[in-house]
C-alpha cells in the first residue's frame, strides 16, 4: 500500500513539474517575442540594454538574452537549483 501511495505522489509531482516547466517556457517565449519587438525599435544592443535597465529593472540581462534566444529558435540552457540555495545566492549577491 505504501509503495502505491508513494508512486502516485511521485507521478503527481513529476507531471506537475513538467507542466510548470512548459508553462515557464511559454512565458519566456512570450517575453522574448516582446523583447524582440522592442529591439527592432532601437538602434543597437547597447540601447536595448539601457532600455531594459530603465524599464525592466527586475529582469536580469542574462534572462532577457535567454528569452530572446528561445524566441529566435536557439538552444537555451536552463539551470535549476533548490529554492533555499537560490534565496541564499540572492542574499549574498
Amino acid at each position: 500500500m505504501f509503495e502505491l501511495r508513494i508512486a502516485e505522489a511521485i507521478e503527481e509531482e513529476a507531471v506537475l513539474s513538467q507542466n510548470l516547466i512548459e508553462e515557464g517556457f511559454n512565458h519566456a517565449f512570450k517575453a522574448g517575442e516582446l523583447l524582440q519587438e522592442v529591439k527592432s525599435m532601437l538602434s543597437s544592443e547597447e540601447e536595448l540594454e539601457q532600455w531594459l535597465q530603465e524599464n525592466c529593472s527586475k529582469v536580469e540581462k542574462g534572462v532577457a538574452s535567454s528569452c530572446m534566444r528561445l524566441f529566435n529558435g536557439e538552444t537555451v540552457k536552463v539551470q535549476a537549483t533548490k529554492k533555499e540555495e537560490m534565496n541564499h545566492k540572492r542574499e549574498r549577491g
